[in-house]
Protein backbone atom coordinates (compact mmCIF):
# COMPACT_ATOMS: atom_id res chain seq x y z
CA UNK A 1 0.00 0.00 0.00
CA UNK A 2 1.49 3.35 -1.02
CA UNK A 3 -0.09 5.23 1.89
CA UNK A 4 2.17 3.68 4.54
CA UNK A 5 4.13 6.36 6.36
CA UNK A 6 5.68 7.61 9.56
CA UNK A 7 6.24 11.36 10.07
CA UNK A 8 7.56 13.51 12.91
CA UNK A 9 7.83 17.10 14.06
CA UNK A 10 9.44 18.74 17.08
CA UNK A 11 8.34 21.10 19.79
CA UNK A 12 11.00 22.98 21.70
CA UNK A 13 10.19 25.10 24.73
CA UNK A 14 12.35 28.01 25.87
CA UNK A 15 15.18 27.12 23.45
CA UNK A 16 16.33 24.47 25.91
CA UNK A 17 17.64 21.35 24.21
CA UNK A 18 16.41 19.29 27.18
CA UNK A 19 12.81 20.27 26.49
CA UNK A 20 12.58 19.02 22.90
CA UNK A 21 9.62 16.75 22.32
CA UNK A 22 9.24 14.71 19.16
CA UNK A 23 5.65 14.18 18.03
CA UNK A 24 4.87 11.63 15.37
CA UNK A 25 2.16 9.66 13.71
CA UNK A 26 1.98 6.68 11.38
CA UNK A 27 -0.32 4.68 9.15
CA UNK A 28 0.54 1.13 8.11
CA UNK A 29 -1.59 -1.25 6.06
CA UNK A 30 -2.65 -4.44 7.85
CA UNK A 31 -1.34 -6.60 5.00
CA UNK A 32 2.17 -5.10 4.99
CA UNK A 33 4.68 -7.97 5.11
CA UNK A 34 7.56 -5.67 6.14
CA UNK A 35 6.26 -5.05 9.68
CA UNK A 36 5.86 -7.44 12.58
CA UNK A 37 3.02 -7.09 15.10
CA UNK A 38 0.59 -5.12 12.98
CA UNK A 39 -1.66 -4.50 15.94
CA UNK A 40 -1.53 -2.25 19.00
CA UNK A 41 2.04 -3.46 19.72
CA UNK A 42 3.35 -1.93 16.48
CA UNK A 43 4.44 1.16 18.43
CA UNK A 44 7.11 -0.95 20.17
CA UNK A 45 8.94 -1.19 16.81
CA UNK A 46 9.48 2.57 16.39
CA UNK A 47 13.17 3.44 16.33
CA UNK A 48 14.52 6.93 17.07
CA UNK A 49 17.76 7.86 15.29
CA UNK A 50 19.87 10.98 15.92
CA UNK A 51 23.02 11.76 13.93
CA UNK A 52 25.65 14.51 14.11
CA UNK A 53 28.68 14.34 11.82
CA UNK A 54 30.01 10.80 12.14
CA UNK A 55 28.28 10.23 15.49
CA UNK A 56 24.89 8.62 15.83
CA UNK A 57 22.58 7.33 18.53
CA UNK A 58 19.57 5.10 18.17
CA UNK A 59 17.01 3.68 20.54
CA UNK A 60 13.63 2.00 20.60
CA UNK A 61 11.88 4.32 23.06
CA UNK A 62 8.71 2.22 23.37
CA UNK A 63 10.22 -1.28 23.53
CA UNK A 64 9.80 -1.57 27.30
CA UNK A 65 6.58 0.37 27.81
CA UNK A 66 3.13 -0.95 28.44
CA UNK A 67 0.95 -0.48 25.36
CA UNK A 68 -2.78 -0.06 25.75
CA UNK A 69 -5.30 -0.89 23.02
CA UNK A 70 -6.31 2.77 22.72
CA UNK A 71 -2.68 3.86 22.05
CA UNK A 72 -3.02 2.57 18.49
CA UNK A 73 -6.13 2.39 16.31
CA UNK A 74 -6.48 -0.98 14.60
CA UNK A 75 -8.95 -0.87 11.72
CA UNK A 76 -9.92 -3.57 9.25
CA UNK A 77 -7.31 -2.51 6.68
CA UNK A 78 -4.89 -0.11 8.46
CA UNK A 79 -3.21 0.56 11.78
CA UNK A 80 -2.77 4.21 12.80
CA UNK A 81 -1.24 5.82 15.83
CA UNK A 82 0.55 8.78 17.30
CA UNK A 83 3.46 9.07 19.71
CA UNK A 84 5.48 11.58 21.72
CA UNK A 85 9.12 11.24 22.73
CA UNK A 86 10.96 13.55 25.11
CA UNK A 87 14.28 13.56 23.32
CA UNK A 88 16.50 14.10 26.38
CA UNK A 89 15.11 10.92 27.99
CA UNK A 90 16.74 8.87 25.21
CA UNK A 91 19.49 10.92 23.53
CA UNK A 92 22.53 12.79 24.85
CA UNK A 93 23.53 15.94 23.00
CA UNK A 94 27.32 15.98 23.04
CA UNK A 95 28.24 19.43 21.84
CA UNK A 96 27.34 22.26 19.53
CA UNK A 97 26.21 21.59 16.01
CA UNK A 98 23.38 20.36 13.87
CA UNK A 99 21.62 17.15 14.87
CA UNK A 100 19.48 15.22 12.41
CA UNK A 101 16.54 13.35 13.90
CA UNK A 102 14.35 10.70 12.30
CA UNK A 103 12.20 7.76 13.25
CA UNK A 104 11.66 4.48 11.51
CA UNK A 105 8.98 1.85 11.65
CA UNK A 106 10.19 -1.26 9.88
CA UNK A 107 11.18 -0.23 6.35
CA UNK A 108 9.43 3.14 6.62
CA UNK A 109 11.60 6.15 7.45
CA UNK A 110 10.17 9.47 8.63
CA UNK A 111 11.12 12.89 7.45
CA UNK A 112 14.34 14.30 8.92
CA UNK A 113 14.31 17.12 11.46
CA UNK A 114 17.31 19.39 12.00
CA UNK A 115 17.98 20.80 15.45
CA UNK A 116 20.85 23.19 16.01
CA UNK A 117 22.51 23.18 19.43
CA UNK A 118 24.36 26.42 20.14
CA UNK A 119 25.52 25.97 23.72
Amino acid sequence: MKNNYIKIDALQAYNNVNDIQINGDFTISNDDKNIQDINEKIIKHITLIVTRSANYQSTTPFSDVLVFKDDVDVHSNIVTGAFNIKLSDHIKFNGKGEYYIMCSLGVYLSNTLTITVTN
